[in-house]
């Protein structure tokens, strides 16, 4: 049987990119258990930890939607993008 697939709203602020804990449902659903969304000048990003191997999909105020496929598990991963609304407010998993 293969992991369920996900669809959950959040509410991640780009802000200052500093590391803040997700919470519990956030964690059960799609294995992240931090996130630090960072607005930058030119650039957003979106760091995160995961205890999962998932194919996520992050998706910004603006319905864009970022990839991040991962296969390794329990270390940061990274994800750039160009955006003028880079709170996150949805992610998917598959």
């Amino acid at each position: 049987m293969g992991k369920a697939r996900f669809d959950i709203k959040v509410n991640w602020v780009a802000d200052d990119g500093f590391y803040k804990p997700t919470s519990s449902d956030e964690r059960r659903i799609t294995g992240i258990s931090k996130v630090a969304v960072h607005a930058g000048t030119y650039y957003n990003s979106i760091d995160f930890e995961t205890d999962t191997d998932y194919n996520y999909t992050f998706y910004d105020e603006a319905g864009d939607g970022y990839v991040c496929n991962v296969w390794v598990a329990s270390w940061d991963h990274t994800v750039s993008y160009s955006s003028k609304k880079p709170t996150i407010v949805r992610v998917t998993g598959k």
